[in-house]
C-alpha cells in the first residue's frame, strides 16, 4: 500500500512539472478600463466583473487621473522641500512611481449567420500610469482560436485569463 502510494505521488508530482498549471498573478495596483470602439454595455459589465472576481480592483478614468495627479504633486513637493541640486526633470523621472494600470481594447466582431454576431479577436494594450518615456505599452491580441465558440461571454473569460496570465498588469 505504501509502494501505491508513492508511486500516486510521483507520478502526480511528473505530470504537475510536465504540464505546469498557468499561474494567475493578481495586480497590485487598480486597473482603469478604455474601450476604443462601441460595445454593448454588456459586456462591459462582464469584463468589469470577471476582473473583481479575480480581486482586481476597477476604477474608473478620473479616479486614475486623481492618483496620477497626486502622485505628481506629492513628487514635485519632494523636489521643493529636497532642494536637490538635480534638475527636477531628473528628479521627477527617478522619484515617480506607477500608481495604476490602463488596459485598452478594441473589439473586433465576426458575423456568423443574420442572427448570430461573435467577437472574433481583441486588440489589447496595457499603459502604466503615470508614464515615463522610456516605457512603451503592451499590445498583445487576443485571437478567438475555437471557431464554433458562439458565446462572448465564454470568450471573455479566456480573454481576462490570458491578461491576467500575461503577467503585464502591475
Amino acid at each position: 500500500m505504501r509502494n501505491f502510494l508513492g508511486l500516486f505521488f510521483l507520478i502526480f508530482a511528473l505530470f504537475a512539472f510536465i504540464y505546469p498549471q498557468k499561474v494567475i498573478q493578481v495586480p497590485n495596483l487598480p486597473v482603469c478600463l478604455v474601450y476604443r470602439n462601441a460595445i454593448p454595455d454588456s459586456i462591459k459589465i462582464f469584463l468589469k466583473s470577471c476582473l473583481k472576481k479575480n480581486k482586481v480592483k476597477v476604477i474608473e478614468s478620473n479616479e486614475l487621473s486623481k492618483l496620477v495627479a497626486d502622485e505628481m504633486s506629492s513628487v514635485a513637493n519632494n523636489y521643493i522641500n529636497s532642494k536637490s541640486s538635480d534638475n527636477a526633470e531628473r528628479f521627477l523621472k527617478n522619484q515617480l512611481r506607477t500608481v495604476g494600470n490602463t488596459l485598452s481594447m478594441e473589439f473586433f466582431f465576426r458575423q456568423k449567420d443574420d442572427t448570430t454576431t461573435t467577437i472574433d479577436r481583441i486588440s489589447w494594450k496595457i499603459f502604466y500610469s503615470p508614464s515615463s518615456d522610456t516605457v512603451y505599452p503592451v499590445r498583445r491580441i487576443f485571437i478567438n482560436a475555437d471557431t464554433t465558440e458562439n458565446n462572448s461571454f465564454v470568450l471573455l473569460k479566456k480573454f481576462i485569463a490570458e491578461v491576467l496570465a500575461s503577467k503585464y498588469l502591475k
